[in-house]
């Protein structure tokens, strides 16, 4: 059955390079036959940035995920060179930059092989933000971007908890450390269409369905980066009026962690750790149970980065050595991706993403206070929110390695964003509509 991975690859990949080069079509925004018009492009863009849960893994002499995102980011560089992407916005500038300062690492790596292998996780984001930018220029393509990619993310989560799912459908989804973090940016998606797009039960009902996963899962950083992105988006809709309910939203947090059985076991070395531990500052780091994470991030740096703290050790030079060598119980990431950019690219390599990153957050924060256009203030609340969620996970989690449905929902968001600004079209709620011939979205 893994077998037919390389055939559901081929499928996909051939209707997406079709759908670029084809003229109109209609996009289907429901199963009751609702519809859109749109380009060919733009078909390929709700194909590409919808299907990001689909990993298509299968074990063998040829790594068909590696082979996947490089399909991915082949399309996206036909995509780009088809179209005008317009005026490069800062944000990605300096995720460019950032860029070359991984390829100059793998000039003095010790693995450079490894360096280019990294560099293909890395710039995926890019690519598809620049992809978004130049075919995805208008709102309802976001609109129904979004829409199928948390319908497949339903499908996803239902797979997950089938039995014998990998006798039948092996590796066809991403697995559920990546997928929570993927649904941390559709439910920011879902949470800014109830509140800026008619309030709609349905949305409200998936904002609530993406946000349960991570606790169903007990995945502690996904709930991490699901309250950060909770924290972004009410202070920014709401401001001031947000601090007081995300301070008790916090304080209950912190209790459901000591109250939650399952969530304390992980949590906690000892049953006797209590809040009331917590509340007399008699906690010690010793006893949270980080599955010997924080020893092998001491250990890391100051094997890799300590010795070059500007440069480090050149890009792929972590992977290289975890997997040449039976190193802290036989892992194969550090699990924490500041750690691996110190060690690898130093404080310049980290201090270029992060630069982008908060770009990415202080442009879209900006466009959101200074317009009073609906449609851009909830693309940019979702950029902001989405953004930072998935980014925080990466404090304790490998989100790079799987890019391509993890980073690529804030960038391909953060793409459109700017396709439309560049455009500088004006959307309202009567341009929607009449663009749906008269029928509302669901």
């Amino acid at each position: 059955m893994v077998l037919l991975n390389y055939l559901y690859l081929i499928m996909l990949g051939g209707v997406e390079l079709v759908m670029l080069y084809s003229q109109r079509r209609n996009i289907t925004l429901s199963f009751r036959r609702r519809w859109m018009p749109s380009t060919g492009s733009e078909h390929f863009w709700v194909i590409l940035f919808s299907t990001s849960l689909f990993a298509f893994t299968a074990e063998g002499t040829i790594d068909l995920q590696a082979v996947r995102l490089m399909v991915l980011e082949m399309l996206c560089i036909l995509a780009i060179m088809s179209r005008s992407v317009g005026r490069w916005p800062l944000a990605l500038l300096l995720y460019l930059a950032f860029m070359v300062w991984v390829a100059l690492g793998c000039v003095y790596s010790q693995a450079p092989l490894y360096g280019l292998r990294a560099m293909v996780k890395y710039c995926y984001p890019l690519l598809i933000a620049l992809t978004g930018m130049a075919v995805a220029g208008s709102f309802h393509v976001f609109l129904v971007a979004g829409m199928w990619a948390r319908r497949l993310a339903l499908v996803s989560f239902v797979v997950s908890w089938l039995p014998f799912r990998d006798i039948y459908l092996p590796g066809v989804f991403w697995y559920e450390t990546a997928a929570a973090i993927n649904y941390i940016s559709l439910a920011a998606f879902s949470a800014a269409l109830y509140f800026y797009h008619g309030r709609r039960l349905t949305d409200l009902l998936w904002t609530i369905f993406l946000s349960l996963p991570p606790f169903i899962w007990v995945f502690r950083t996904s709930i991490l980066g699901l309250a950060v992105a909770v924290i972004f988006f009410s202070f920014l809709r709401w401001r001031l009026k947000a601090l007081l309910p995300m301070i008790a939203g916090m304080i209950i947090g912190v209790a459901c962690i000591f109250a939650i059985p399952s969530l304390r076991e992980k949590t906690f070395h000892s049953s006797t750790v209590t809040l009331t531990t917590l509340t007399e500052g008699r906690m010690k780091k010793d006893d949270i149970n980080s599955n010997a994470r924080f020893g092998v991030w001491q250990a890391l740096e100051q094997q890799f980065y300590a010795p070059h703290i500007l440069a480090g050790s050149g890009s792929g030079t972590i992977q290289h050595y975890l997997y040449s060598n039976f190193v802290f119980g036989g892992i194969r990431q550090p699990h924490n991706d500041f750690v691996l950019l110190r060690c690898d690219n130093g404080l310049i390599g980290l201090a270029l993403y992060l630069a982008a990153i908060t770009m990415v957050v202080v442009s879209s924060w900006r466009l959101y206070r200074r317009s009073a256009n609906w449609a851009l203030r909830l693309m940019s609340i979702v950029v902001v929110s989405s953004m930072v969620g998935v980014v925080s996970t990466q404090v304790a989690e490998n989100v790079f390695t799987y890019s391509m449905t993890t980073l690529a929902m804030p960038f391909g968001f953060y793409g459109m964003l700017q396709g439309v600004v560049n455009r500088r079209i004006r959307f309202s709620s009567q341009d929607v509509a009449r663009r749906l011939e008269g029928r509302p979205v669901c």
